[in-house]
C-alpha cells in the first residue's frame, strides 16, 4: 500500500498496488518481488513520477488516442492504415491488457507472433518483418502520447527490438541450371568470360 498525497480537502488517500497483476505474474508474488517493487514505487513518488494505475485497457486507449490524437494530426491515409492495423493485428492480440500491465514482453511475443502466423486474411504464413515494424512503429507513437498524457510512467514500446530486415540470401544456381544456362548462351560473343570461375 503507497501512501498518496492528501486530497483537496486534506483527507488521507492510500493506494493499493497488486504486486501480480503489476508485475503480470501467472502465480503470487514472492516476498522480494513485493518487496522491490515497493521500493520502485516509492522512488516514483518521492521523485513526483508516480501515476496511479488505471484501468483502461490498451483497446480503450488505442481508440482514445486515434480519436484525441489522430484525427487532427495524422494525415487521413496514415489515419486509416494506423486504425485498420491497430483493429486487425494489435487489438486482437494485446488490446484486453490493461495499459498499467503492459510490459516489453507483450509486445515481443505479438512481434514474434505475427511473424509465424499473423496474417489477418486467414492465408498461411506471416507478416513480414517491415509489416511487424510497422506495428512496432504505430504502437510506439501511441505509448509515447501515454507517457505524454500521464498514463503511464514510461513507453514500453521503447524497450522492445521490433524484427529486423532479413538478408536477402545469395542465390546460388544448381549445376544443372549452370549447364542450361552454358548451353543457351554458347553462339553469346561473352561465352569464355561465362566459363571462367
Amino acid at each position: 500500500m503507497l501512501e498518496l498525497d492528501r486530497d483537496e480537502n486534506g483527507r488521507r488517500r492510500q493506494k493499493w498496488i497488486s504486486v501480480r497483476k503489476e508485475l503480470g505474474l501467472p502465480k503470487p508474488a514472492t516476498k522480494k518481488q513485493a518487496e522491490e517493487l515497493l521500493i520502485q514505487k516509492l522512488k516514483e513518488l518521492q521523485e513526483g513520477w508516480f501515476i496511479e494505475p488505471s484501468k483502461m485497457t490498451l483497446k480503450e486507449y488505442l481508440h482514445r488516442w486515434l480519436e484525441d490524437y489522430g484525427r487532427t494530426n495524422l494525415r487521413q491515409t496514415t489515419f486509416e492504415s494506423y486504425e485498420t492495423t491497430i483493429r486487425l493485428h494489435i487489438i486482437p492480440e494485446i488490446g484486453n491488457i490493461p495499459l498499467a500491465n503492459l510490459k516489453p514482453a507483450h509486445l515481443q511475443k505479438l512481434y514474434a507472433d505475427k511473424l509465424k502466423g499473423g496474417r489477418a486474411d486467414g492465408k498461411e504464413g506471416g507478416l513480414s518483418p517491415r509489416t511487424v515494424r510497422y506495428i512496432h512503429a504505430i504502437l510506439k507513437e501511441a505509448l509515447k502520447h501515454a507517457v505524454k498524457w500521464e498514463l503511464v510512467a514510461r513507453s514500453v514500446a521503447e524497450a522492445v527490438d521490433p524484427p529486423k530486415e532479413r538478408p536477402k540470401g545469395q542465390q546460388s544456381w544448381t549445376a544443372e541450371e549452370v549447364h542450361r544456362f552454358l548451353e543457351a548462351v554458347k553462339d553469346h560473343r561473352l561465352y569464355p568470360l561465362y566459363l571462367l570461375p
